[in-house]
């Protein structure tokens, strides 16, 4: 059966959109960035938690570049920070947390890109250098071992213009 309702507009100068397992983070162009959805593990960065669905939720700003993972939020500001909130399973995170992390944390710094996919994450910083942090299920981190235990920010690569 066809959805028949008309589209609904949900936020104006959207410039880039990610979706997580329940949510949905939208950067806008003035470097905003809001959120609609779940909020089950804190990954708006807004100090709660909940699982009711949220309207769009304004949740930073002076962003140049979002990603989320499955129950994360990365935010790469514009003076090269890289922060993140949500669920910390696996460290996901970028940093040791005792759970998951409802206000916004520092990753770290001189970052130029950012990619997250699930329970795993990639950067690239100033020098061109990759680094990724999360789970290593299957050996995925590139770390010579293919147990699950979480990996912190550890380089995989130089030279690197994109992942």
């Amino acid at each position: 059966m066809k959805d028949n309702k008309p589209l609904e507009k949900i936020a104006d100068g959207a410039m880039d959109i990610s979706a997580g397992n329940y949510f949905v983070a939208i950067l806008k162009t003035d470097g905003t960035v809001c959120g609609f959805g779940q909020n089950g593990h804190g990954e708006f960065g807004i100090g709660s938690r909940t699982y009711d669905k949220l309207q769009l939720t304004k949740i930073a700003s002076n962003v140049s570049q979002i990603a989320t993972g499955f129950s994360n939020i990365y935010l790469l500001k514009t003076d090269s920070t890289l922060w993140s909130a949500g669920d910390d399973l696996y460290g996901k995170l970028g940093y040791k947390t005792d759970g998951n992390q409802l206000t916004f944390k520092k990753v770290a710094n001189q970052i130029k890109l950012v990619r997250a996919r699930g329970n795993n994450v990639m950067m690239i910083n100033n020098k061109d250098e990759a680094w990724s942090f999360g789970g290593n299920a299957n050996g995925v981190q590139g770390i010579g071992l293919k147990s699950q235990d979480p990996t912190y920010p550890h380089k995989v690569g130089e030279q690197v213009a994109n992942v």
